[in-house]
């Protein structure tokens, strides 16, 4: 008689308990897989946004109380909506504080404990749901390691973030379904709870709801014995979620940011676009191949099945789809949809190891080709092999080594400026703007970070980045003036921040070359992180008296071009050669100039602007030898 998958520990059922000795082995050997796992995860994965998380929770730690408006900008009141603006100040209240509860215990290590712990118990919870699937120890240890693979070493999702809680949140809530629907009596007390947290966590807990209905609506018409005590519960812990700031408006408050308001100032920003934009199916499994394994092997192993599946775990199959479609929708998803199909893999590989049970001569031709020392050598292999990696990318890269400081690449400019004692509005780059709402409040107030990113003020913003002097007006006084220096002067600007050449491709920014040649503003700050650019005015001129040739700009571009050139970004997309070239020319080095945009253009031969500037510097160079 076989087990349907899922529905009880399927290895306890049908399995004689384990001897001692072994039960002690597979202990060590999940002790040093998690370990090390733990340990590899505590590197310093600070993006742009938890700056500004962090930032927050200070906040409302030292005030005692909910954000009611934005304290880091200044383009908030004009640009949001009023109802959206509440919401995004509230929605991540508990993850922030705890954020800054764990920066408090332990400063940014202390950070990277809070976020390894969250990761390495989402993969924990993973580990269970496929042993209580049925998988034995060594399935189980592959598809971990398949899921910390496209998680962590290739997606890189792993940022101390509120979004990490409903990673783990997610895979936590079906391991208590799971639980439920075998009718332990603790699950009944722990789902309530779960979305209580949750919901005061991060909006993601709306994809809990859309869980939970499905894992109901599927009990009530199964006619399941219990389903209407798995119904109430259900009931109780949706409700529940309407205890936090936003209430029940939340539930859709939080769908419609996601999918309207910020749909359209989505562009550019990885983790709201498909993974598809930025790489071609074909290539995945030479660049992703964690991923492409995550996401072919439930479809290979489903075929033979799907029938099978959907007379006994039709919620799994709806929950695997639901998750399908949103990871190829978002990438910000995939960290969902990569372990649920590790889980329906393990399902799939138990109901097709009991089908082949049934025969004989497979038990036979399995028991000669695998002997049990066989197979417990190649088990301990599976494991000891990703945790010896781990523990490699731990010595290189955790924050516990000895030594080791924390220092933000900007770092240099903010003290700049709070030693100058610098006041007022910021035109700030938008990647630095979470860490400047961290350093800089209450002093300085920002035009742009990531928690308001209006579509209306996302567009005023990359017009003034990257077409500075798209249009000229005429000022009060009758004098004429940029696009740019129009928006500076409407917003009270006399401070611009922003890095050298972008960080990412090393192409250069319009807006800084633009502002090294205004001799309105000076170039007080000079580093490829971030350049500091003051307006000459009355109050500033003690410091603008000290400022720096526009050359110190100029190295600061080509420092950034060239260390682009040297990373995996870099050598796949040439852009950096572009950037290069324009630095050279503007510090008046035009052979090299030259040189670089030859060597562009063999590698994006028709790139239109790269031969007319090309031309440009040919001319140039013939009227120097005349």
């Amino acid at each position: 008689m076989t087990t349907s998958p899922g529905t009880v520990d399927a290895a306890a059922a049908q399995s004689p308990p384990a001897a001692p000795g072994r039960r002690l082995l597979e202990r060590l050997l999940l002790a040093a897989l998690f370990s090390t796992l733990f340990l590899s995860l505590t590197s310093p994965a600070y993006d742009s946004d938890f700056w500004w998380h962090l930032a927050s929770g200070r906040w409302m730690f030292e005030h005692r109380a909910l954000l009611s408006a934005d304290p880091f900008d200044f383009t908030s009141a004009i640009y949001g909506a009023s109802g959206q603006v509440g919401y995004l100040l509230t929605q991540y209240w508990l993850s922030q504080v705890a954020l800054y509860a764990g920066y408090l215990a332990g400063g940014l290590e202390g950070v990277a404990l809070l976020r390894a712990a969250v990761f390495t118990a989402l993969f924990f919870f993973l580990y269970r749901l496929l042993r209580r699937a049925g998988a034995g120890l060594l399935p189980a240890a592959l598809l971990v390691a398949v899921a910390v693979q496209a998680v962590v070493r290739e997606l890189d999702y792993i940022a101390a973030r509120p979004q990490m809680w409903s990673s783990l949140l997610f895979f936590v809530l079906l391991f208590v379904l799971e639980h439920l629907r075998d009718g332990r009596r603790w699950a009944q007390f722990a789902l309530p709870g779960l979305m209580l947290v949750w919901s005061n966590l991060h909006g993601g807990y709306v994809l809990g709801v859309v869980v939970i209905a499905i894992a109901a609506g599927v009990a009530v018409l199964s006619r399941r014995e219990g389903s209407r005590r798995f119904l109430l519960v259900a009931l109780a812990a949706v409700a529940l979620t309407g205890c936090n700031p936003s209430g029940y408006e939340a539930l859709l408050s939080y769908p419609l940011m996601r999918f309207k308001s910020l749909g359209a100032a989505s562009g550019g920003i990885f983790e709201e676009d498909s993974l598809f934009v930025y790489r071609r199916l074909s290539t995945l499994p030479r660049s992703m191949p964690g991923l492409a394994a995550a996401l072919l092997l439930p479809l290979l192993t489903l075929a033979p099945r799907y029938r099978s599946l959907l007379r006994e775990r039709w919620d799994l199959l709806l929950l695997y789809l639901l998750t399908l479609g949103l990871g190829l929708k978002a990438a910000r998803y995939l960290v969902f949809l990569v372990p649920m199909s590790c889980w329906v893999t393990a399902l799939n590989l138990v109901a097709l190891r009991e089908r082949l049970a049934q025969s004989p001569r497979w038990s036979s031709l399995r028991a000669r080709a695998l002997p049990q020392p066989a197979l417990a050598a190649l088990t301990a292999v599976a494991v000891l092999v990703p945790s010896a990696s781990y523990a490699v990318v731990a010595a290189r890269s955790s924050v516990l080594r000895p030594g080791v400081v924390l220092r933000h690449p900007a770092e240099g400019a903010v003290e700049y400026l709070k030693r100058s004692g610098v006041r007022g509005n910021v035109f700030n780059e938008y990647v630095l703007g979470g860490y400047l709402a961290w350093r800089l409040h209450p002093e300085m107030k920002l035009f742009i970070y990531g928690r308001m990113v209006y579509p209306e003020l996302l567009a005023l913003y990359n017009d003034v980045e990257f077409s500075p002097t798209k249009s000229v007006s005429l000022t009060a006084s009758g004098s004429v003036a940029y696009f740019y220096q129009k928006v500076l002067d409407e917003n009270a600007v006399d401070t611009v921040i922003f890095p050298a050449a972008d960080s990412q491709s090393g192409d250069m920014i319009p807006l800084v070359v633009t502002l090294t040649r205004d001799e309105n503003w000076a170039l007080v700050h000079a580093q490829p992180a971030a350049l500091v650019f003051l307006r000459k005015t009355p109050a500033l001129a003690p410091l603008v008296a000290r400022a720096l040739p526009p050359e110190a700009a100029y190295d600061a571009m080509i420092a950034t071009a060239l260390a682009v050139s040297r990373t995996r970004h870099g050598q796949a997309v040439p852009v950096w050669r572009r950037g290069l070239a324009i630095a050279y020319n503007l510090k008046g080095q035009k052979r090299e100039a030259l040189a670089a945009v030859d060597e562009y253009l063999r590698i994006v031969p028709g790139s239109t602007k790269a031969m007319e500037f090309r031309a440009t510097l040919l001319k140039e160079l013939a009227a120097e030898r005349r």
